[in-house]
């Protein structure tokens, strides 16, 4: 079998069966909800539906350990070690996909180095000291990171400068001064993971890197 198709048909049976279990999820949840509120205005689901609902819950998750199953012989087969979590399943399925369509991943690559020449030998470790830190202070960036969009297209700017705009935030921060050279490094990593991915970035570097070397390992393969 075609190794796409296989892996984009899995892909599709993934996003189906989770999308279908979420609204099974939310539909029992909402059903119990209304048999305790005596206030509901609506008819109270009768008891059998409730049951038939969970039934075909219980189904789907029979079909979702079968698909993480064939996700886990696909993974066994070329030397990867394959996740737990269903989400991180599909996202696996997706680097995959990016790699057997040939992604250039270089200017990863080229970030990832730039930033290892600023960190020095504990590249992991101080990557995800950095990350830490800049959670402490997301509501924080956030605001200043709209307010500078904001006042880039007040002045008729047009393309916004990544490492302008770190600068202009880290100003108006004053813990994060000391280490705006690595920020401004780790930042542009997590940048160019996101413009080769379709998902948020992981938080720790080593996870990072192994969704960009599954795009590398497939698109040698092919």
């Amino acid at each position: 079998m075609d190794l796409e198709y296989r892996v984009s048909g899995l892909k599709e049976k993934y996003e189906k069966t989770i999308e279908e279990i979420e609204i099974l999820d939310s539909y029992i949840a909402n059903a119990n909800l209304n048999r305790l509120n005596r206030f509901i205005v609506e008819p109270l689901p009768i008891k059998r539906s409730i049951e038939k609902t969970k039934e075909l819950h219980k189904r789907l998750e029979n079909e979702l350990n079968e698909l993480s199953s064939e996700y886990k012989k696909l993974m066994n087969e070329y030397g990867l070690k394959p996740k737990e979590d269903p989400i991180e399943q599909v996202e696996d399925l997706d680097a995959i996909l990016l790699g057997i369509k040939g992604k250039d991943t270089s200017n990863f690559w080229k970030a990832y180095d730039d930033f290892a020449k600023i960190a020095g030998e504990n590249v992991e470790y101080t990557f995800d000291m950095i990350n830490r830190k800049l959670a402490q202070y997301t509501w924080r960036i956030v605001q200043l990171k709209v307010q500078y969009i904001l006042d880039h297209k007040r002045i008729g700017g047009e393309n916004i400068d990544n490492n302008e705009m770190i600068e202009y935030i880290i100003e108006e921060i004053d813990e994060l001064k000391e280490d705006i050279d690595l920020i401004k490094s780790v930042t542009n990593i997590i940048s160019e993971y996101n413009k080769i991915m379709d998902f948020e970035a992981p938080e720790k570097l080593e996870e990072i890197k192994r969704d960009i070397e599954i795009i590398d390992k497939f698109r040698r393969i092919k």
